[in-house]
């Protein structure tokens, strides 16, 4: 299977079906946990959109091993979505 732009088209279904979803919810701690969702949604997929335009990226060491927290790569992420893995649902 190769990844391709289908899989990042489907994160931006899913990203929409959320906010969709967050915006008609009632209850404000499902809204926190869907909010959450959704900015890991993002992470997803800018990591995707990363191993698109630089193929050396090893998605095995990025669940066994990380990316520092210093890369350029962590601290664009987290500029644009947040600190979402410092919470847990």
């Amino acid at each position: 299977m190769k990844l391709n732009h289908r899989h990042i088209s489907a994160l931006d279904d899913a990203l929409q079906n959320f906010s969709a979803a967050r915006s008609l919810c009632k209850n404000p701690e499902r809204v926190g946990e869907m909010g959450l969702v959704i900015n890991r949604l993002r992470q997803l997929r800018i990591l995707l959109i990363e191993a698109c335009i630089q193929p050396t990226l090893n998605f095995t060491d990025l669940f066994h091993v990380g990316i520092p927290d210093d890369s350029d790569l962590v601290k664009g992420i987290r500029s644009l979505t947040g600190h979402a893995e410092d919470e847990d649902f």
